[in-house]
């Protein structure tokens, strides 16, 4: 089993910027969960899931392991695996990181 800490998105994220400012990236992550590894905060990100914040909530409700608060609102809501369908925006970085374990 892999534990992701926060010393892991560090290490992912310095490989991708290693100045840590992504104020001039456009990212788009796949089903964060509640382990974003790009924040607002850290400029143009947005989030895309099967789930919604809430749906995601509700599944999540009953695992200890899970910080209900750190899920954040999911942009794109997408139930098809036909993205580009659903998302007209460009973006420079795409994130898959939580998700590769599932395919």
């Amino acid at each position: 089993m892999v534990v992701i800490t926060s010393s892991t998105i560090d290490r992912r994220r310095r490989f991708v910027e290693p100045s840590g400012d992504f104020s001039d990236f456009r990212v788009l992550e796949f089903g964060p969960s509640d382990r974003p590894n790009y924040y607002r905060d850290d400029g143009y990100v947005r989030y895309v899931d099967y789930f919604s914040k809430d749906e995601l909530s509700e599944y999540y409700k009953d695992n200890d392991r899970r910080n209900q608060e750190a899920i954040p609102e999911i942009d794109y809501v997408v139930k098809d695996q036909h993205f580009s369908d659903h998302i007209a925006e460009c973006f420079d970085l795409f994130v898959a990181n939580h998700v590769m374990e599932h395919v």
